[in-house]
C-alpha cells in the first residue's frame, strides 16, 4: 500500500511538473513565435522601403536658352514622388544645414531657386552642396551642376539666338539640339569660373561711359548687378569703387549737363582661354544681361524707353582682332528696374575657304563687348556675363574656383 501512494505521489509530482513545464514554456514558444512574426515584418518593411528608396532618382538639368535666372532645375526621373526634407548649403564659411518640404511628383520639375526660396536664402545654387529626400536618399547638386554639358548644336549656321526681357519667354536658336558632350562645364566660364580665371589674372575689363569705344581701363568682377538675382561677371570702374553704370540719353533727349550721351560701352578679353588650331568656326553660347534703373525723383519714361544692344563676339591673336560676330537687337524697358537675359549662340568664322587656311592658329583670346546706344528715352544700365560655353575649339580650361 505505501508503494502505490509512493508512486501514485510521484505521478502526481509528475503531473505538477509538466503543467508547470507547459505553462512555462507554451507563453515562451508563443512570444518567440510572434517576436518572429514582428522581426520578419520589420524586415519585409525594411526590404521595401529599401527598394522604394532605389526607386528615388533625381537629376539637375540646365535650360541654357532660358529667359530668366531659373537656370538650373530638379526634376523627378524615379518611378515615385519624392519628397525632400533637408538641405545642405557650403560656402566659404562653413556648412549649414536647413529643413525643406518640398514635394516633387513622378516626371515634376522644379527650379533649385524654389529651395533657396523656401530657406529664405538668396539664390546660389552651386553652394547646394546635396539634398536629402524623406526616404533617406542623399542627391548632389552642386556636382552634378558641375558636370553639367551644354547642349550640342547640329548645324552652326542658323543664326542668332535670342533671349527676353525679365520674367518673359525666351526662344532658341533655329535649329536643334541633340544629345552630346562638346563640352565640359569645368571648362567653361560660369560665374564660380570666371572668379578663378581673375585671380589668375586671365580676364582684362574696359569701358565707356560715353561711348562706344571702350577706353577705360576697369576692373573685372563677379557679383549682382542691380535687380538681377544670380551672380555675373561685370565690370567695376577705374578706381575699383562702383560697378560701372550707364547712364544714357536718346538722340531726343538731353541729361542734366545739356549734353546728349547716347552709348556706353563695357568689354572682357578672355587671354589664352581658346585653342583654334584645326577649328573652322567657333561656336559660343552664351547668356548676356541687361539690367536698367533709375532714380526715383526722375519721372516713369518706360514707355518711351528704347535702347539697342549690340553684342560682337571676337578672335584675338597677337593684340590684333582677326575675326568677329556681331548681333545687335533692340530693347524696350517694361519699367524703370527691368532687366533682360538674353541667351543664344554666335559663330566666329577662323577658316577662309578663298585661301584655303585659318585666318588664326594655335592659342587665341576672346573679345566679349557689349555696347548700348539709347534710341530714346533714358536710363541707367549695368550689363554682366552669367556664362559662356563653347563648340568647334579647344577651350583652356579654367578650373572651379
Amino acid at each position: 500500500m505505501s508503494s502505490y501512494k509512493k508512486a501514485l505521489s510521484n505521478l502526481v509530482v509528475f503531473i505538477i511538473g509538466v503543467i508547470i513545464l507547459l505553462t512555462t514554456l507554451v507563453p515562451l514558444f508563443m512570444f518567440l513565435t510572434s517576436s518572429r512574426t514582428d522581426i520578419e515584418k520589420i524586415i519585409r518593411g525594411y526590404e521595401d522601403f529599401q527598394n522604394l528608396r532605389e526607386l528615388e532618382k533625381l537629376s539637375v538639368e540646365a535650360d541654357y536658352t532660358s529667359s530668366t535666372p531659373e537656370m538650373f532645375y530638379l526634376r523627378n526621373t524615379g518611378s515615385i514622388p519624392i519628397k525632400i526634407v533637408r538641405s545642405v548649403i557650403q560656402d566659404s564659411s562653413g556648412i549649414y544645414y536647413y529643413t525643406n518640404n518640398l514635394l516633387i511628383d513622378v516626371g515634376q520639375r522644379i527650379s533649385l531657386k524654389q529651395i533657396f526660396d523656401q530657406l529664405g536664402l538668396s539664390y546660389d545654387p552651386i553652394k547646394l552642396k546635396y539634398v536629402v529626400t524623406a526616404r533617406g536618399s542623399v542627391f548632389f547638386i552642386a556636382d552634378q551642376i558641375i558636370k553639367l554639358s551644354i547642349p550640342q548644336y547640329t548645324s552652326p549656321g542658323g543664326g542668332q539666338g535670342s533671349g527676353g526681357a525679365g520674367g518673359g519667354t525666351g526662344s532658341q536658336p533655329s535649329g536643334g539640339f541633340v544629345g552630346g558632350s562638346p563640352f565640359i562645364p569645368p571648362s567653361s566660364l560660369f560665374y564660380w569660373n570666371f572668379t578663378n580665371a581673375i585671380n589668375k589674372s586671365r580676364v582684362s575689363a574696359n569701358y565707356s561711359i560715353s561711348s562706344a569705344t571702350c577706353d577705360t581701363t576697369g576692373t573685372p568682377w563677379v557679383g549682382l548687378i542691380i535687380n538681377y538675382p544670380n551672380n555675373v561677371l561685370t565690370s567695376r570702374d577705374k578706381d575699383n569703387k562702383n560697378i560701372v553704370t550707364l547712364n544714357l540719353t536718346g538722340s531726343q533727349d538731353q541729361g542734366a549737363s545739356g549734353k546728349k550721351n547716347d552709348s556706353g560701352c563695357v568689354s572682357f578679353i578672355f587671354k589664352d582661354l581658346l585653342n583654334v588650331s584645326g577649328s573652322y568656326v567657333v561656336v559660343v553660347y552664351y547668356r548676356i544681361v541687361v539690367s536698367t534703373f533709375q532714380d526715383k525723383n526722375k519721372s516713369d519714361q518706360s514707355n518711351q524707353t528704347r535702347v539697342s544692344v549690340n553684342l560682337t563676339f571676337g578672335i584675338i591673336s597677337n593684340d590684333k582682332l582677326l575675326s568677329t560676330s556681331v548681333t545687335t537687337f533692340e530693347w524696350a524697358p517694361k519699367s524703370n528696374t527691368d532687366y533682360l537675359v538674353y541667351s543664344g549662340y554666335t559663330v566666329i568664322p577662323v577658316f577662309n575657304p578663298e585661301t584655303g587656311q585659318s585666318v588664326v592658329s594655335g592659342q587665341a583670346n576672346l573679345l566679349v563687348s557689349i555696347v548700348l546706344t539709347q534710341i530714346n528715352g533714358q536710363g541707367s544700365y549695368q550689363v554682366g556675363i552669367e556664362y559662356l560655353a563653347f563648340q568647334g575649339v579647344a577651350v583652356n580650361p579654367v578650373p572651379v574656383g
